[in-house]
């Protein structure tokens, strides 16, 4: 089965497990391909490199991630 290359929107968590996520988040950006981040950082220290993209703070409710995924979809 060939797997499907696209992606409409992702949803990024800022540190996994030491991995930081800020080169996907780049690659993200520079396809045009909307997303938004769930952490446990302060807003500030995102708002600085990533100021157009939501954060979604930890612990976060479902109506928090849909909101934030409905709105990304929508440009």
């Amino acid at each position: 089965m060939e797997s499907n290359p696209d992606i409409d929107a992702a949803i990024l968590d800022i540190d996994l497990g030491g991995a930081m996520v800020y080169p996907v988040a780049d690659t993200l950006l520079a396809r045009n391909i909307p997303f938004f981040f769930t952490s446990g950082y302060e807003d500030d220290a995102l708002s600085q490199q990533y100021p157009e993209v939501k954060n979604c703070p930890k612990p976060y409710p479902f109506l928090e991630i849909e909101r934030a995924l409905t709105g990304a979809l929508s440009g």
